[in-house]
């Protein structure tokens, strides 16, 4: 079951956790819809929640679920990690490390998929989008 597909059972607050990895802030879903409209301000958002709700949800209790995000970053990890090489906007975060398939690395980017779909940084989801061929 998708993450979207649970909101909907739900059909109130879900809050979202990842299955492998402690991160903070949780995601929270209302209704299982997107909370970013496809518009010329939030279209990369738009995507990248897309995506997000497309995960699969891993243990679910009460309205607070978990899902696999960890597994789809490490998955892709060799794309994204050549997408942030080729933009050099990462350095800082790429340079944190010297092993750049670092498990540490990959909690870190998971960190920020969490805290771009809680704070609707556009930045990070557009970098996302063009990553992850979302787009």
């Amino acid at each position: 079951m998708t993450l979207r597909e649970y909101c909907k059972i739900v059909k109130g607050e879900v809050e979202v956790w990842d299955k492998d990895v402690d991160v903070y802030p949780p995601y929270y879903n209302y209704d299982g819809e997107n909370c970013f409209e496809d518009n010329e301000e939030n279209h990369y958002l738009h995507l990248m929640e897309n995506w997000f709700l497309s995960l699969p949800v891993g243990d679910s209790r009460q309205a607070v679920c978990s899902v696999e995000c960890f597994r789809e970053i490490e998955k892709n990890w060799d794309r994204i990690l050549k997408g942030m090489q080729d933009q050099g906007d990462y350095t800082r975060f790429l340079n944190r490390y010297s092993d750049h398939h670092d498990e540490d690395m990959i909690i870190d980017y998971v960190e920020d998929v969490f805290n771009t779909m809680s704070q609707g940084f556009y930045g990070m989801a557009e970098d996302f989008c063009h990553f992850m061929n979302l787009c």
